[in-house]
């Protein structure tokens, strides 16, 4: 038994048909188009569906009704589906521009990241934006602040002029200006943390 498919780039959405076919053993599997296929007398067309399209920093999520196993796949791409799969989530990737970070977290793991501008976040099966995309803090000459870790408990010191990349656990103080020392002038500073003491002169 043969069928004939047919398909051009003008096609509505740029679809290529797919046949879902069925054997004796009721077992599915897909045949691409177009052109013509043949099939054996005693397999059967249970369904005729379409390739999509994916543009250019789209993506689709795609599942196993069967297994529940889930896969992603980014464009520009023909997206083909197995005999068992659909698409769950269609859209376009988040684009973050400069000086703009999101927090993405895994469902499965838990596992937290950042990913900050200029960017296209790509995500994972398991994944998901966490919370809003947000600016960066910008720092300019002469400025600083201090960003803390709050899952370790670790606190860095950033000095302007620059954009502040924060990791996914990271928050930052509000900014402060640097002290600036004249001639004949100084200052003393004093670690914290472990008491110690240095002077600057200026």
């Amino acid at each position: 038994m043969s069928f004939t498919t047919s398909w051009s780039p003008s096609s509505s959405d740029c679809e290529q048909p797919m046949f879902v076919v069925k054997d004796m053993q009721n077992k599915k599997s897909v045949i691409n188009g177009p052109g013509r296929k043949y099939v054996g007398l005693m397999t059967s067309v249970v369904a005729v569906r379409s390739a999509i399209v994916l543009k250019d920093k789209e993506y689709a999520k795609i599942a196993d009704v069967l297994t529940g196993k889930k896969r992603i796949s980014l464009g520009p791409s023909m997206l083909q589906l197995e005999a068992n799969e659909k698409i769950i989530e269609q859209a376009q990737l988040p684009v973050l521009e400069t000086g703009m970070y999101c927090i993405i977290k895994d469902a499965s793991t838990g596992l937290v990241r950042t990913v900050n501008g200029p960017e296209s976040v790509a995500l994972g099966v398991h994944e998901k934006i966490y919370g809003d995309i947000k600016r960066s803090p910008v720092l300019a000459q002469g400025q600083y602040c201090k960003v803390h870790d709050l899952e370790a408990g670790t606190v860095r010191m950033v000095c302007g002029p620059r954009i502040l990349n924060l990791g996914p656990h990271e928050e930052a103080s509000r900014t402060y200006a640097l002290p600036i020392l004249q001639h004949g002038e100084y200052c003393k500073i004093c670690n914290t943390q472990t008491g110690e003491m240095h002077i600057v002169i200026g």
